[in-house]
């Protein structure tokens, strides 16, 4: 199933593009979550509840999208996701709120989710962590820079680039915030794998909110195309 309409999301390199709202990645009914790319890569629903102004809420307990395929070329060692979350809270037991990781679960490559651990001063900002080359994991975070806000939609993108490591983009009713957590690791590659959206595979770190797109390229965007795929969409959720 291919992009034919839609917003003027960057196409170029994306090999995942999840958007609840069209009706070509969800109908309204079913388990499946329709992957709009030509990969196919669709995503099976658990738990999560579906509204009509196209997003899935999930329960913060146990509703997730996956474990699913992710077959891609990641030689390239960059990568972006962007994804449209809106969080009923960030502050729980848990050390982070999943939003996506990729793991076959044993070979892990990455998790993408908010800080949450009630001990942080940190709670709700952007974080990350990556398993690299050598098979130890490296974390990074946007060091209290991009903080979500509650009960409304955030615009959140993680761009990794081997060699260099993370950039954060936040955007919300509070404007842009764009954070670089740098470093000199390069990440695993594994070319065959699985991705899970709302919780850690495992079965814990849910995610407590909802979420509208999540969309994975296989590099990392530039800052033109990050703004382009936040004007795109930025109308349908109130920004």
């Amino acid at each position: 199933m291919a992009i034919t309409r839609g917003p003027n999301i960057v196409r170029d390199g994306l090999v995942l593009c999840l958007d609840a709202k069209d009706p070509n990645s969800y109908s309204g009914s079913g388990s499946t979550w329709y992957d709009l790319t030509p990969n196919q890569q669709n995503g099976s629903l658990s738990g999560v509840a579906f509204n009509s102004a196209g997003y899935f809420d999930f329960d913060g307990t146990d509703d997730v999208v996956g474990p699913n395929t992710f077959d891609y070329d990641d030689s390239g060692g960059a990568f972006t996701v962007c994804a449209w979350v809106n969080p009923d809270s960030l502050s729980n037991t848990s050390s982070y709120s999943a939003i996506i990781n990729r793991t076959d679960g044993s070979n892990n490559i990455f998790s993408l989710y908010m800080n949450k651990s009630a001990a942080s001063s940190n709670v709700g900002d952007m974080s990350a962590w990556i398993f690299d080359n050598g098979g130890t994991l490296r974390q990074h975070s946007a060091s209290g820079n991009c903080i979500l806000n509650v009960s409304e939609w955030n615009f959140c993108v993680w761009r990794w680039q081997d060699n260099f490591g993370f950039v954060f983009d936040l955007f919300n009713s509070d404007g842009q915030v764009t954070q670089t957590a740098s470093s000199s690791y390069v990440s695993r590659k594994d070319s065959t794998s699985q991705y899970t959206i709302g919780r850690w595979r495992g079965g814990a770190y849910h995610f407590n909110g909802q979420m509208g797109c999540v969309n994975l390229y296989n590099r990392k965007l530039s800052n033109a195309e990050v703004l382009q795929n936040y004007n795109s969409m930025k109308s349908r959720f109130g920004l």
